[in-house]
């Protein structure tokens, strides 16, 4: 990280990415990964930026300034940008809760796919064994995961529903697993939802938190009309969120 820092004790910064993605928020909540290597500018300097344009999200008092979705025609890029922007979304699982044994059950999970700049596609959580969701996936580890773009204010922007067909969804069913201590995908896992989600970390021991993933089997993305597109994952995958040459001004 490069850092301009324009007096001491100025906590407030603005970070933007080679992909033109802006964040912004207090230093001590940008916890980023080491690889990223954003510009780096103090609040003083926020005034020389201007008024920036594009799709905003806030999670835990860090504000991120994305670059606008792809086409509605990009299926697969749009589901991978979704993917990446979402800070949190909606879990499915088949209920073991004695009263709703077997229907259905959702829950609200915070979720991140890698740091801020580095998607990789595929959801990672933090759960405790205590959750009631993680109680049931750990009977039948199959669930079903929502994402909506109404989480930014882009639908906002636009006066589209939460349940428009253009205020894109992102559904993706498959299996949780969980992540095995000292791997290098559970060090990944850690640094994707900790620089986004920086209260996790004094979340308490005691309720022995641990990093899983979604191992995708279905995706389903609806950001048109005409109804829901499944998207191969070997597309999925491929795909890059962001136009590598769209940069914040």
């Amino acid at each position: 990280v490069r850092e301009f820092a324009a007096g001491d004790g100025d906590d407030h910064v603005v970070l933007v990415t080679s992909d033109g993605v802006r964040i912004e928020g207090p230093r001590s909540k940008l916890n980023l990964h080491p690889v990223i290597s954003p510009y780096v500018k103090t609040s003083s300097e926020i005034l020389s930026v201007g008024e920036v344009s594009g799709v905003h999200t806030q999670s835990g008092g860090v504000t991120v300034n994305w670059p606008d979705p792809p086409p509605h025609d990009q299926v697969a890029r749009v589901a991978r940008y979704i993917m990446h922007i979402s800070d949190w979304g909606v879990v499915a699982t088949a209920a073991t809760h004695s009263s709703i044994a077997g229907a259905p059950l959702a829950n609200i999970y915070s979720v991140s796919d890698g740091p801020i700049g580095l998607p990789s596609g595929t959801p990672y959580f933090y759960a405790s064994p205590w959750d009631i969701s993680a109680k049931d996936w750990e009977a039948d580890p199959r669930v079903s995961f929502a994402m909506s773009e109404a989480q930014s204010d882009y639908c906002k922007k636009h006066d589209y529903d939460p349940e428009s067909p253009v205020c894109a969804r992102l559904i993706l069913n498959g299996n949780i697993v969980k992540l095995e201590n000292g791997t290098l995908e559970n060090k990944f896992a850690h640094d994707s939802l900790f620089s986004r989600h920086p209260e996790m970390k004094e979340w308490p021991q005691g309720h022995h938190f641990y990093f899983a993933k979604l191992n995708i089997t279905h995706i389903f993305l609806l950001d048109f009309y005409g109804g829901a597109t499944e998207i191969p994952s070997i597309d999925y995958y491929k795909a890059q969120p962001f136009d590598q040459n769209k940069n914040v001004k």
